[in-house]
């Protein structure tokens, strides 16, 4: 039975994921991960892959034994946030943190 896992799943652009084979008695594996991927697809059991492009992607894993195939897909499983859209979220947090500790000096 294919199966696998992926961490981190939200991601800037750039940066990479971990794949984890968890199939049972898997002995080979064809990964597909998508156009914005680098590699877009694998034969290796953990692969690590770059994702380039902002958006959800759609990762599958196909694992073969003597007695044949199992197809796992994941539909929207890694996020990847525009590495502009990150930052954004992070200074906006920022932000939000610096008037909290200035209200809070004003406060006390």
């Amino acid at each position: 039975v294919a199966n696998f896992s992926g961490t981190p799943l939200i991601i800037c652009a750039g940066s990479t994921v971990t794949f984890t084979d968890l199939s049972t008695n898997a002995t080979s594996w064809s990964w597909n991960f998508g156009a914005g991927a680098t590699p877009a697809t694998s034969t290796a059991q953990n692969p690590t892959v770059t994702f380039n492009t902002a958006g959800t992607n759609t990762i599958t894993l196909t694992a073969t034994n003597a007695f044949g195939s199992d197809v796992e897909t994941k539909t929207n499983y890694v996020t990847v946030l525009s590495s502009t859209g990150a930052r954004k979220e992070v200074q906006d947090y920022r932000k939000v943190f610096a008037t909290k500790r200035r209200l809070n000096r004003f406060l006390m």
